[in-house]
């Protein structure tokens, strides 16, 4: 907020809301509506129109275990 860094101020993002989860590395993302991940690079592909997940599998498999293991990490929804 005060410009005193460039630097990234997490590692990654994570979501989780209802069926729908995601987690945000760099310029990667992957994301599940209640389904299998999809995954995006939003430096090349800022609509996130084009799934590169059946490609990318092993990124799909390190950033959907960061997921896992900060989902962990949290409290049960309290609501479904």
């Amino acid at each position: 907020l005060t410009g005193g860094t460039d630097a990234a101020p997490h590692d990654a993002l994570f979501w989780r809301v209802g069926k729908k989860n995601a987690v945000r590395q760099g310029a990667w993302k992957l994301v599940r509506d209640g389904g299998a991940w999809q995954l995006f690079n939003l430096a090349h592909d800022i609509g996130e129109a084009k799934d590169l997940a059946p490609g990318e599998a092993k990124r799909v498999a390190e950033l959907s275990s960061l997921w896992k293991e900060w989902d962990a990490q949290q409290v049960a929804p309290l609501w479904k």
